[in-house]
């Protein structure tokens, strides 16, 4: 039995997964940070800096998943809501990311905007973060890595949740069983 789902409620599995994520992730390290005498040692390392910013959005993924096979309501079952639903995720987060770095140049504002991104948005702030970090390295301009980060870090969680949330509605709706009978019926008729 097919269940739709409505943009609206897409969203709000993203959301929900999005938020809840990133609440667990912001918590999970500030303990192990809090009370880890590795800490120093995490962090000077940059390979281990750039692990845990593509770990923690690689995450989405299997959230997509997750919440594919746990909430139909939420479930994304063709490539046209694929794409419509990830594309409106990554404008919300997209526009979000222009108001903060926007905010900058204001002091109170950008302290107003920044601490409820990092929590609410961890994956993505961390990522923003190391990979701008690292590119500035490159050269001059260092602040203009903020944009193509900030692009990647909007794109990959949405991108990522709807693919494994599509990939997981797909094999509940068509199992293996029911694609090896459709071909079979074909050779055979």
């Amino acid at each position: 039995m097919k269940k739709k789902s409505s943009d609206a409620s897409r969203l709000g599995g993203f959301a929900l997964g999005h938020f809840g994520l990133s609440l667990v992730c912001y918590l999970a390290f500030a303990a192990v940070f809090e009370f880890s005498p590795y800490y120093p040692s995490i962090l000077s390392s940059q390979a281990a800096v750039i692990l845990i910013s593509i770990g923690l959005m690689a995450l989405y993924f299997p959230l997509g998943l997750f919440f594919g096979a746990v909430a139909p309501w939420a479930r994304v079952s063709t490539p046209g809501e694929l794409v419509r639903s990830t594309l409106t995720q990554c404008g919300i987060a997209w526009g979000w990311a222009a108001l903060v770095l926007c905010s900058i140049p204001v002091f109170p504002l950008v302290m107003l905007l920044f601490w409820p991104t990092i929590v609410l948005a961890f994956p993505s702030s961390i990522f923003t973060l190391v990979w701008a970090g690292l590119l500035s390295s490159l050269g001059d301009a260092q602040f203009l890595w903020f944009f193509p980060t900030a692009f990647l870090a909007g794109l990959l969680p949405p991108l990522l949740f709807n693919l494994g949330n599509f990939l997981i509605g797909w094999a509940i709706e068509y199992p293996a069983e029911d694609i090896a009978s459709t071909q079979a019926q074909k050779t055979d008729g």
